[in-house]
């Protein structure tokens, strides 16, 4: 007896460790295996093309007939197509897959930003230009194009990075091109004022610019792990097993050319996009704006229990970011589809030019000058595909031109940007002790701005020479008393000594002949005359004077300024004892 239960429960023993081995070592249907994706990727990609073939090159009918192969392999729980376009597979181990194709044109070039036309249109420039009430500070802009290849030929995307470093104000521009736009850059959007994501995209994902490639067979998990970990680190692997990077393959074909299916091309890599959940979890970039310029991009009707995506959509999950504003295509009833990558390049264009030509707010900035939203006029199908704009509609970048207030006093002067400079289109009018208004008249000061002692504008600095000058002077915060190199660069810009005058001066105001005034610059000068130290006013409605934050070397105790006149086209330099009263003019540091 006692022989028979020690047999009896070897042998139990025996079964439940073979069980157990069994079940530990099984990476097939059990629990979730990239190899498992890899390889039915690998498979189904096969099939497509055999059914491509099957069907005169329909890839749209090819990808139907590869979805109902699919459900019929032992691994897969589910199936079904998106748009026509999108194979998506659920595997019964847990983890989710996309087989897809993107239509290309003749060149190789994406017809679309994440499905089935190149080139690089610039729409007019805008003229909606309303104001805001909140100024973007943060002038770091990133352009992150993961799929540099599929849409853009040489030096196009380097025309949205000139609109921006064009623009006379001090943006900082980085473009991140295929392989630089890893999953890492992603965590870092909240740096930057604004980001155009240039890439294909999904309802709840987007593709970065990291691929895996697995030509060679793959025949283990851990050769599997290798393959993934060599590209992107341990992180990688285990985002993809949380889901928050897709492990997905593309087929790029040329439906246009007949026997496409034929001759595919190099055999591509599986790409990576990052899924809607991954966004979701990350921090609020509260000062950010963000451009989807992507397929499905603004996405954003609710999916809750719908296991099918992942949750949130990507429109939704960026939105859930609280950024100050987002961006994206989308269908009045808050879905997306694909939209067309000339429309995407006059999206992207547009809106840069908005923001930093035009000044408008991201309330406007989406908008065409008769105050609609742009639609994707390129797709045939209905319904239309809107450029649509989330979260707040007061925001916009400061630009030239635009109103500043000095927080002394509350007093606005307009600004305007000439080269690399930013001046006040204005005298200064801040009320220091001792300035004067001429003829001691305070309606000349709301033309003419106020009269100062060059001890004044100083506020006991020292002279400066230097570009900038350094002195902030009198000035207000952030803004500086110009030096006599600052006064020449402007003057030279404009022309030099001989033709700046014009330039400068404005077309009313002055008394005649105002010889030569154009105001071509912006600068708007007006003739404020000037005080002798002795109560004498003189020159008023002939003659500028602003004093430079410059002593004159030859002749000591004298102290430079520029003087602009009526009578001819110069502008020019001269030196004045301190105890004069003239006009200031401040540029921005």
């Amino acid at each position: 007896m006692t022989k028979k239960l020690y047999f009896a429960c070897l042998v139990c023993f025996a079964f439940i460790f073979l069980f157990c081995k069994k079940d530990s070592s099984d990476t097939s249907g059990n629990q979730p295996s990239v190899l498992e994706i890899n390889n039915i990727l690998d498979e189904a990609s096969t099939k497509f093309l055999e059914f491509a073939a099957l069907t005169n090159g329909d890839p749209r009918a090819a990808i139907y007939l590869t979805k109902d192969w699919i459900l019929t392999q032992e691994t897969v729980e589910d199936a079904f197509v998106d748009d026509s376009t999108y194979l998506r597979i659920q595997l019964k181990s847990g983890l989710r897959t996309v087989l897809y194709f993107i239509d290309t044109n003749l060149e190789g070039m994406a017809k679309f930003r994440g499905s089935s036309a190149g080139g690089s249109g610039n729409l007019v420039k805008r003229t909606l230009k309303t104001g805001c009430s909140n100024k973007i500070e943060n002038k770091k802009v990133l352009i992150y194009v993961p799929a540099w290849n599929d849409f853009y030929k040489d030096g196009e995307i380097e025309k949205i990075v000139k609109i921006f470093t064009d623009a006379g104000e001090d943006y900082e521009v980085t473009l991140l091109r295929g392989s630089e736009c890893t999953v890492d850059i992603i965590k870092t959007f909240g740096d930057y004022g604004f980001v155009i994501i240039d890439t294909h995209g999904l309802p709840d994902g987007f593709k970065i610019g990291t691929n895996i490639y697995s030509d060679e067979d793959v025949e283990t998990e851990e050769e599997m792990k290798a393959l993934v970990t060599d590209a992107g680190g341990q992180q990688l692997w285990d985002m993809i097993l949380r889901e928050e990077i897709s492990y997905m393959k593309g087929h790029y074909i040329k439906s246009e050319q007949s026997d496409w299916y034929v001759k595919p091309g190099s055999s591509f890599p599986k790409e990576l996009y990052v899924t809607s959940k991954y966004i979701n979890s990350l921090p609020e970039w509260n000062k950010t704006m963000i451009f989807g310029n992507m397929c499905y991009s603004a996405t954003t009707f609710e999916n809750t229990g719908n296991t099918d995506y992942y949750s949130p959509f990507i429109g939704k999950a960026f939105i859930n970011r609280n950024l100050i504003s987002y961006f994206g295509f989308a269908f009045d009833n808050k879905r997306s589809a694909p939209v067309s990558d000339d429309f995407s390049k006059m999206m992207e264009d547009s809106l840069a030019r908005a923001f930093v030509v035009d000044g408008d707010s991201t309330g406007n900035a989406f908008l065409r000058s008769n105050n609609t939203e742009y639609y994707d006029f390129l797709r045939t199908q209905s319904p239309k595909l809107w450029l649509k704009q989330f979260n707040d509609k007061t925001y916009c970048y400061g630009t030239c031109g635009d109103d500043f207030t000095d927080s002394r006093d509350g007093r606005k002067y307009k600004t305007v940007c000439i080269g690399n400079q930013t001046w006040m289109a204005e005298n200064l009018n801040f009320n220091a002790s001792g300035s004067l208004f001429y003829d001691n008249e305070s309606t000349n000061g709301a033309i003419y701005g106020r009269l100062y002692k060059w001890d004044m504008i100083m506020n006991g600095e020292a002279s400066s020479d230097q570009v900038p000058s350094g002195v902030r002077g009198i000035c207000p915060e952030g803004w500086h008393v110009p030096s006599h190199d600052e006064w020449n660069i402007l003057i030279n810009y404009l022309g030099g000594e001989v033709y700046a005058g014009g330039a400068l001066r404005d077309t009313a105001g002055w008394n005649p002949p105002n010889i030569g005034a154009t105001n071509s610059s912006g600068f708007t000068a007006k003739p404020g005359g000037f005080e002798n130290g002795e109560g004498i006013f003189s020159m008023i409605g002939e003659t500028a004077y602003w004093w430079t934050s410059t002593a004159d070397i030859a002749i000591p105790g004298r102290n430079q300024y520029v003087v602009n006149g009526n009578q001819f086209p110069l502008v020019l330099f001269y030196a004045a004892p301190p105890n004069l009263h003239m006009s200031c003019r401040c540029v921005k540091d």
